[in-house]
């Protein structure tokens, strides 16, 4: 029974981390024994004994409706360089991220995005409910009311037609936050499950900051926009 190279636990073969330390088992990350696992010298990356990763549903909400549903743009880069980080794979957070901008590609990233973690949970012996394919049905359904609500807009600026548009702004924002709040609660499982690490909620970070201001803003011109026209 092969061993981490890293702790010494014991792992199974199919595993492609430890699921005592977090670290990645590589071709040579195994030892046939706990003593022929450890290492003879440290590590030359230090074991992490915290991870800030966790991130609750009302968070995930609260922070979508004060962004004006931006919140998801910044979660799918924050998710990602979690992923980074952990599997110690080469990848770009933020190009991640900016592909959710770009029509039909950012659908393709969103179910990678999602296959990725399924498969870390899979090989991890973690019980998951990530479903790529519906994720991705979601995000689309989102796109398709932003798109309906942006092209409203455009035609002439009656109570009705505002009302509509805003109408269709909230429930793909409602969508969207339901489908990250679904996810993350699977990726919260799996960093809770590794054993001998301590995980904490993630940081309020400078981007999530500069989302909320303008989300601020986006809602103070809906509103006036609004009173505008009673």
């Amino acid at each position: 029974m092969p061993y981490c190279r890293n702790c010494g636990t014991e792992v199974q073969l199919s595993q492609s981390f430890c699921q005592n330390c977090g670290r990645p088992l590589g071709t040579q990350a195994a030892g046939d024994s706990p003593t022929s696992a450890q290492p003879a010298e440290a590590p030359t990356v230090a074991r992490t004994s915290e991870l800030a990763t966790i991130i609750s549903a009302e968070r995930i909400v609260l922070m979508t409706v004060i962004t004006y549903g931006a919140y998801p743009l910044y979660w799918f880069y924050l998710t990602w360089k979690h992923y980074r980080d952990h599997t110690r794979r080469e990848a770009y957070p933020v190009c991640h991220a900016l592909t959710l901008l770009v029509p039909i590609y950012g659908l393709f990233r969103t179910h990678a995005h999602i296959r990725s973690y399924k498969e870390l949970a899979l090989n991890a012996g973690v019980p998951t409910s990530l479903s790529p394919g519906w994720v991705v049905a979601g995000v689309a359904a989102s796109f398709v009311l932003d798109w309906v609500s942006g092209l409203l807009v455009i035609f002439p600026q009656e109570t009705g037609v505002v009302v509509a548009a805003v109408f269709l702004s909230v429930l793909s924002l409602a969508i969207v936050a339901l489908v990250v709040v679904s996810v993350q609660s699977n990726l919260n499982a799996y960093w809770k499950s590794m054993k001998n690490i301590t995980v904490a909620s993630v940081r309020t970070g400078v981007g999530e900051i500069i989302l909320g201001v303008l989300g601020v803003v986006a809602w103070l011109g809906t509103i006036l926009a609004i009173i505008g026209l009673t």
